[in-house]
């Protein structure tokens, strides 16, 4: 993850998942596994697209958001 064209660590960076028209959002914790590298797992019940927002806060008042969008597929 980078922000500013820079890898952002020591940070929090927290995924808001959804498809559209759902009232309901998972969200999901990362874990920094290396400078400017997270991971997370996540299991998705239905195939589709998905929004996804990538909350990245700091403790100097950062929080930002990162809109995209993925394609579960139904084989993966």
């Amino acid at each position: 993850m980078e922000h500013k064209d820079k890898p952002f660590t020591g940070g929090v960076l927290t995924l808001e998942v959804w498809q559209h028209e759902d009232e309901a959002h998972t969200w999901l914790d990362t874990e920094e596994t290396d400078v400017g590298q997270y991971e997370v797992s996540h299991t998705f019940a239905d195939a589709g697209e998905y929004h996804v927002v990538f909350h990245i806060e700091d403790d100097t008042g950062l929080h930002e958001h990162i809109h995209e969008a993925l394609i579960v597929d139904e084989n993966t």
